[in-house]
């Protein structure tokens, strides 16, 4: 493939990392959200917290590198708080729902969704040592 016709579509290298990183961050987003959109709240949480737990070696580098990368690249910076953001609405949402249908007993589920994804990394890590 020539540079040319990448320049043509990415104005720089950082653009194009941001970019290749946002659709594999939708792509995984996108598949998560199909999993959980017809369970009911429980089995969708279950679902959505062992999909957190089970990460595949590469989607954990993926992430991993662009964590490490964002400081130094803003438009990365940029879609990896955009999926991060993604993921947590994602979460409280299904929290507020099983909260409207009386499954779970919380006060605010952006805040719950907060302290289930802290729990999760720390758990993930746990795992690794």
């Amino acid at each position: 493939m020539a540079p040319g016709l990448i320049h043509h579509y990415f104005r720089t290298t950082d653009d194009l990392i941001a970019a290749t990183f946002g659709r594999l961050a939708a792509l995984e987003h996108a598949a998560l959200q199909e999993r959980i959109s017809n369970l009911p709240p429980c089995a969708a949480l279950a679902t959505h917290v062992s999909s957190h737990l089970a990460v595949s070696e590469g989607d954990a580098r993926l992430w991993m590198s662009a964590w490490v990368a964002a400081p130094q690249r803003p438009e990365l910076a940029a879609e990896v708080d955009k999926w991060m953001l993604a993921g947590l609405e994602m979460l409280a949402d299904l929290l507020n729902q099983g909260k409207q249908s009386g499954d779970f007993t919380i006060d605010d589920g952006r805040a719950s969704a907060y302290r289930i994804l802290v729990l999760l990394d720390r758990s993930s890590s746990m795992l690794d040592e």
